[in-house]
């Protein structure tokens, strides 16, 4: 984010969708991007969420779990708690459209509500049988975030 900031300027608004919900999180909570505002569309709470199902879909043993645990730590150089976009969001100082599926199945709109509750100025619309992916394709969807972000857009 840092490098297409430097590249191409400071963004007004940020959008993440899923995994990308999070990091946008991260960019406005640690990296201090100077955004207006923030469109999160089916936002993951972080990696410990990813690496949790994939430790089910797999079956992976608990022995093989820690240690993969332990490589992603060590690699990341943080733990993976310092990495929970819901605990982020409550130091996150501008506005945020967070969009989600309430019968999504692939992130739980339970997210999105814990990320609504801990982010201030945060609005959730819940965008029912759109799921993960298609609701970055509806209409509807498409133009309440991009409403949302006009009414947040310098002069």
């Amino acid at each position: 984010m840092q490098l297409v900031a430097g590249a191409l300027g400071n963004p007004e608004i940020i959008v993440g969708h899923s995994f990308g919900g999070a990091a946008a999180v991260f960019g406005i909570t640690e990296l201090g991007l100077p955004v207006r505002a923030a469109v999160l569309f089916s936002p993951a709470p972080g990696p410990a969420y990813y690496v949790d199902q994939f430790v089910r879909a797999v079956g992976l043993p608990a022995k093989r779990t820690d240690g993969m645990v332990r490589q992603l730590v060590e690699r990341v150089g943080r733990p993976m708690e310092s990495l929970d976009a819901v605990v982020a969001a409550r130091s996150a100082d501008v506005p945020a459209l967070i969009v989600h599926d309430p019968r999504d199945r692939e992130v739980s709109f339970e997210f999105a509500e814990q990320m609504r509750d801990a982010w201030r100025g945060s609005r959730l619309v819940p965008a029912p049988s759109l799921g993960h992916k298609r609701i970055l394709r509806d209409a509807t969807m498409i133009d309440t975030a991009v409403d949302f972000a006009r009414s947040r857009a310098r002069g």
